[in-house]
């Protein structure tokens, strides 16, 4: 499900149709609906969930009585449809001027070949790759002002890169990523880093070589059960 907000009249709902109809050839099950707000202020809502339904599944003739008795019947028909995304990642490569990506609770069976270089900001839980794409060169993401880099559950991560480039890191998150074996000795030096939890990495035999965490309140490695050293502690870290 993808939101779009701003004002009335400037070309929303176009905008949606547009990703709709570029992306819509990648999936099993779709659905499009739109003037949601004019439809529900008419109680058209039962109807809207049975268009939801017909178009998703792809059947006709499905009637839900009710909008109370359309909530469970959605979620019951539309669980079977919660399978793994099939798709070749062109989509993204044509959108040559996306600025923002974010993707949730979707479950993909290989990462994307590409990326369109003008990304501004990229977030993706559980991306299904141990890289980015290696054409990937983005002069505009933003790394200075990152202050949360969250890893939790990336079972394709194997090895965490140089983080020397986003200094004003607070939080990092590498909780169950079980096929993490490296992280960059960099991870030690970043000096506004308030929390690092790699919690239940279950590869994980060395966290870094040494750490002067100055900022550190939380360090987290329980259930790490490979980890056989700790890192040498360079400096007084006073707040842990």
């Amino acid at each position: 499900m993808i939101g779009i907000y701003g004002t009335g009249g400037v070309g929303k709902s176009t905008i949606a149709r547009a990703v709709y109809n570029l992306l819509a050839f990648q999936f099993e099950g779709l659905c499009f609906l739109s003037n949601i707000r004019e439809r529900a202020s008419n109680h058209d809502l039962a109807q809207l969930q049975e268009t939801l339904l017909a178009e998703t599944l792809g059947e006709k003739d499905i009637k839900v009585g009710d909008v109370n008795r359309g909530i469970p019947i959605i979620k019951k028909r539309l669980h079977g449809k919660d399978k793994e995304v099939q798709w070749s990642g062109k989509a993204l490569w044509q959108m040559k001027h996306l600025k923002i990506l974010i993707i949730r609770n979707a479950h993909f069976t290989r990462g994307p070949k590409n990326l369109p270089n003008s990304l501004r900001a990229l977030q993706w839980n559980g991306y299904p790759s141990p890289s980015l794409p290696s054409n990937f060169k983005p002069k505009n993401l933003v790394f200075e002002s990152l202050s949360l880099l969250d890893f939790e559950g990336c079972k394709f991560l194997a090895e965490l890169p140089s983080l020397s480039g986003v200094p004003n890191l607070i939080a990092l998150s590498l909780n169950n990523c079980t096929n993490l074996i490296r992280i960059h000795s960099s991870v030690g030096f970043l000096d506004k880093l308030e929390l690092l939890s790699a919690q239940g990495c279950t590869q994980l035999e060395t966290l870094v070589p040494s750490i002067y965490l100055t900022s550190l309140v939380t360090l987290d490695l329980r259930d790490c059960s490979r980890l056989k050293r700790f890192p040498e502690v360079l400096g007084m870290m006073e707040n842990i």
